[in-house]
C-alpha cells in the first residue's frame, strides 16, 4: 500500500513560516502598489511623475543586487531578511504621512530607499530555502509560493483598491507597513541551523579586496558552469519577453477588445488564475523528480511562446483571456522551476551572490524591454512583435533541451572546492 506523501506545507514547519512572513508582506505589498498609484496621481495629476517614483523604486534595486551578494554569503541570512523588512516598515510608515500632507519629495527619497531594502530580502529568501528544504522537495516548494503569488495577485489587487477607494490611501499604507511587521516577528522567531557564511570567507577576509574577490568569483561560478549559465541565458531570453505582456495587455484589452478597464482587470484575472493553477500542474505533472524538472521547464518555454503568438493574434476579449491564460501557464512553469533549478546547482556558499545577479539580470532586462515595447509595438503592432518575442521564447526552450541533455554529466554536488563539479 502506497501512502501519500504531505505536502511540504504541512511537513517542514520553518518553510510554513517562512511562507506566511512571505505572504504576508506581498499581500501588503499590493496595498501599497495601488495605494502610491493614487496618492501620486492625486498629489501631481502627472503620469510622468508617476513613471519617475517607480524608477525610483525598481532602478536602485537593479544597480546594488549583485553588489549585496558577497553580504548575503557572508552573514545571517535570517538577520539580513528581518533588518530588511524593519527597514521597509519604516520607509511605508513615512508614506502615510506623504500621502496625508501631500509630500512628493517624500515618495522620491523613500523610493530608492524601499528598492535597496528590497534587494537584500529576495536574494536571502531565495538562498535559504534549499538550507531549510530538502532538494526533493523545492519544486513542490517553489510551486506553492507561485500559486500563492496568483492568488495575491487577484485577491491584493482586489482589497487594495477597495481599500483606497472607500477609505484613505493612508490605511493602505498601513495595512503593508503592518505587513512587514508581520513577516519581521515571525522570522524573528524563526530559527534554523543556517550554514557557516564565514566558510567561503577568508579569516582575514573582512577587506575591501575581499569583498571585491568573492563578488567576482560569483560571476565567475556562472561562465564555469554550463548549465547555471543556460539558466542565466533562459533567464535574459524570459526577461525580454515581460515588457510586450505589460504593453500588449492594455493596448488589446482597451483598444483592440473594446472593453475599457474590465478588459484589463479580467486579462490580469487571467494572468492571476494561470499563476494559482501551475502549483497544482507542476506537483502533478513533475513531483519530486529532479530530471522532469529540467524538461518541463524547457517545456514552459514552448507554452508560453507558442501561445503568447496566439494571443498577440486574438480579436476577441474571451480569446484573449484563454490564450493569456495558456501563455501564463508556461511562464508559471519558467518562474518556479528556474528557482529549484537554480537552487539545485547552486553551489551552498555562492547562493546569496548568484541569487542576486540573476534577480539583476531579469530585472534591467525587464526594464530595457519594457521601455522598447512601447515603441515597438506602436510602429510594427502587437501581431508581429508578440510573433517575435514568441519565437524568442520558443527558441530558448529549445535550446535548454539540448543543452540539459547532458544533466547526467553534471553533478549538482559539491567538491572538496566547495564548487560545483562539471564531469
Amino acid at each position: 500500500m502506497v501512502v501519500k506523501r504531505r505536502h511540504v506545507f504541512f511537513r517542514n514547519r520553518i518553510y510554513r513560516r517562512l511562507w506566511m512572513a512571505r505572504t504576508g508582506s506581498s499581500l501588503g505589498d499590493w496595498f501599497n502598489q495601488v495605494a502610491l498609484s493614487t496618492t501620486v496621481l492625486a498629489i501631481t495629476d502627472s503620469p510622468a511623475a508617476m513613471g519617475f517614483v517607480l524608477l525610483c523604486l525598481d532602478l536602485p534595486q537593479a544597480v546594488i543586487s549583485p553588489l549585496v551578494g558577497p553580504l548575503i554569503d557572508r552573514f545571517s541570512k535570517r538577520k539580513i531578511m528581518i533588518a530588511s523588512d524593519l527597514v521597509r516598515a519604516v520607509v511605508i510608515l513615512s508614506f502615510i504621512l506623504a500621502s496625508v500632507f501631500r509630500q512628493m519629495w517624500v515618495f522620491y527619497l523613500g523610493g530608492p530607499i524601499l528598492g535597496c531594502a528590497s534587494a537584500f530580502f529576495s536574494p536571502a529568501k531565495s538562498a535559504t530555502i534549499p538550507v531549510v528544504v530538502e532538494k526533493s522537495d523545492l519544486t513542490e516548494a517553489n510551486a506553492l509560493d507561485l500559486s500563492t503569488s496568483g492568488a495575491l495577485a487577484i485577491i491584493g489587487a482586489l482589497l487594495g483598491g477597495i481599500v483606497s477607494s472607500f477609505f484613505l490611501p493612508a490605511v493602505s499604507f498601513l495595512i503593508n507597513c503592518l505587513s512587514y511587521v508581520w513577516s519581521a516577528v515571525i522570522i524573528l522567531n524563526t530559527h534554523w541551523n543556517e550554514e557557516a557564511e564565514a566558510a567561503a570567507v577568508p579569516k582575514q577576509g573582512q577587506s575591501i579586496g575581499n569583498y571585491k574577490k568573492q563578488l567576482l568569483d560569483g560571476f565567475k561560478l556562472i561562465f564555469k558552469h554550463r548549465i547555471i549559465l543556460a539558466l542565466f541565458v533562459t533567464t535574459f531570453a524570459f526577461a525580454l519577453s515581460t515588457g510586450p505582456y505589460f504593453i500588449m495587455v492594455p493596448v488589446l484589452g482597451d483598444s483592440l477588445y473594446k472593453y475599457s478597464g474590465m478588459g484589463i482587470g479580467l486579462l490580469y484575472a487571467a494572468d492571476g488564475l494561470a499563476f494559482i493553477l501551475t502549483g497544482v500542474l507542476i506537483q502533478k505533472a513533475v513531483g519530486r523528480e529532479i530530471e522532469k524538472v529540467r524538461r518541463w521547464y524547457g517545456f514552459g518555454f514552448l507554452i508560453n511562446g507558442l501561445f503568447f503568438v496566439a494571443f498577440a493574434f486574438s480579436s476577441t476579449l474571451w480569446s484573449g483571456m484563454l490564450f493569456l491564460f495558456l501563455s501564463q501557464l508556461g511562464s508559471g512553469i519558467i518562474m518556479s522551476l528556474s528557482t529549484a533549478l537554480f537552487q539545485i546547482f547552486i553551489p551552498k556558499d555562492y547562493r546569496g551572490r548568484i541569487f542576486a545577479i540573476e534577480g539583476t539580470v531579469y530585472k534591467s532586462t525587464s526594464q530595457l524591454s519594457l521601455a522598447v515595447s512601447g515603441p515597438a509595438i506602436q510602429l510594427f503592432g502587437s501581431p508581429l512583435v508578440g510573433t517575435l518575442i514568441g519565437v524568442l521564447t520558443s527558441f530558448s526552450g529549445f535550446g535548454w533541451m539540448w543543452i540539459s541533455r547532458r544533466f547526467d554529466r553534471v553533478v549538482p554536488g559539491e567538491n572538496q572546492s566547495g564548487t560545483s563539479e562539471i564531469l
